[in-house]
């Protein structure tokens, strides 16, 4: 019943601040990363739009004459992209002859970047027995195969914590954890931070009302009284990070795990005041 008080607690905190932030800030789908090309003007955008509304417009009619009008506008929409690059390249010559005269070191660094070979995605990964996989669940299963063998093997010799040990010295607070605890921590968090499994980024929580302020505080002092935290902290995103050799191998890879964002608030409040426990037993002795 504790445990279930906890989750009800918490996953109200997650659907309202999840709503709010959506219908104040909206929801994008985040695609491919790559930047648009200095060329991608908004002439050549809105001709490139017409193009593809009037493909759209024949395939669903299978009429000649739109199939004119498509063609008319996929010219017009050829030569506003050959006009853009055409002012695009003119524009890199001129700012490449004023780098050269005014600042060799940007000149240098253009050239470079121009002659360096562009990385693709990776699209494929080599099993444990050095057979390349391409498809998007074998690559997934691969990745999962790899994570699991690496943190069991850092696992090992690990101490059983399933029996309570009694500290000497140390006193364990008993009462609730305050609000000016949980806002220094919040004051603690970067923005611009990728969130965890619940989608609760951290401009979410710095900017926070009043009401949904007073849910999380809930929700951090069950997880204190009750000494369990929801499910979701449990779990963490593991990213593979290329670091250096053959980008198809796992084990040229360096994982980062994306954790809770309110779970992290949590665990900085039980650091602070573990840190002040400690620092009290040092005065003392």
């Amino acid at each position: 019943m504790q445990a279930d008080d906890l989750e009800e607690c918490w996953t109200h905190f997650k659907r309202i601040i999840k709503t709010s932030a959506e219908t104040v800030c909206g929801r994008m789908r985040v695609g491919s990363l790559q930047r648009k090309p200095s060329w991608w003007t908004n002439e050549v955008k809105i001709e490139v739009q017409k193009k593809k509304k009037l493909w759209r417009k024949y395939l669903q009619s299978k009429r000649q004459e739109d199939y004119n009008s498509y063609k008319e506008q996929r010219a017009i929409a050829k030569n506003a992209v050959k006009r853009a690059k055409e002012m695009s390249w003119m524009e890199f010559g001129r700012k490449m002859e004023s780098d050269f005269g005014g600042n060799q070191k940007l000149f240098s660094k253009t050239l470079k970047s121009m002659r360096t070979e562009k990385p693709c995605l990776l699209k494929c990964i080599k099993s444990e027995e050095g057979t390349l996989l391409t498809k998007d669940e074998e690559i997934m299963s691969r990745w999962r195969e790899y994570f699991c063998e690496l943190l069991e093997g850092e696992g090992r010799g690990t101490p059983d914590h399933s029996q309570k040990e009694e500290y000497p010295g140390v006193m364990l607070v008993e009462e609730d954890i305050r609000q000016e605890e949980m806002r220094a921590a919040i004051n603690k968090m970067e923005v611009g931070k990728a969130a965890g499994h619940d989608e609760i980024t951290p401009e979410m929580i710095k900017y926070i009302g009043v009401y949904e302020e007073k849910l999380l505080l809930k929700v951090l002092r069950l997880a204190w009284k009750y000494k369990k935290i929801p499910k979701d902290w449990e779990l963490g995103i593991i990213i593979p990070i290329f670091e250096n050799g053959d980008d198809r191998e796992c084990k040229n890879h360096r994982g980062i795990t994306l954790l809770s964002v309110p779970g992290k608030i949590y665990s900085c409040i039980l650091q602070n005041q573990l840190q002040e426990q400690v620092e009290h037993q040092l005065d003392e002795a």
